[in-house]
């Protein structure tokens, strides 16, 4: 992988969209957190690297989070809409402020975004039928 200014690029990066369904859900996909979860592993030659920051914009100016290099396992969450498509740029810094060249991972569920709009429109139909 190429690095910029000698500083590693992150590997193995991978992201997934986790489902956690929420008290008094009457159907496991109507009430749920959806959650993505950013995983990745340092670049083999991670000495000096004191962070990695993860962007949502290609251009690395909206910075959403900084997570420090001696964080195990490496990863980043946030709650997340299911209907949205979700791109993050992960970046590595050392403590010069140099930084690698970026990783991105994009993620849509657009299954289980079709089985929320599906659920909630039964659940929407029923209690308006039954009021």
């Amino acid at each position: 992988q190429l690095s910029f200014e000698g500083v590693g690029t992150p590997t193995d990066v991978n992201l997934i969209s986790k489902v956690i369904p929420l008290q008094g859900a009457k159907s496991k996909h109507c009430l749920v957190k959806v959650v993505n979860k950013l995983t990745w592993k340092p670049p083999v030659d991670h000495k000096g690297i004191v962070a990695y920051e993860i962007y949502s914009d290609s251009d690395l100016q909206h910075r959403i989070a900084v997570i420090p290099a001696k964080k195990r396992p490496l990863k980043f969450m946030e709650r997340a809409n299911p209907c949205k498509r979700y791109t993050y740029f992960i970046v590595s810094k050392d403590a010069s402020g140099e930084r690698s060249t970026s990783v991105a991972a994009s993620i849509q569920e657009k299954k289980l975004c079709k089985k929320i709009k599906k659920c909630l429109k039964k659940e929407e139909s029923s209690s308006s039928s039954s009021s």
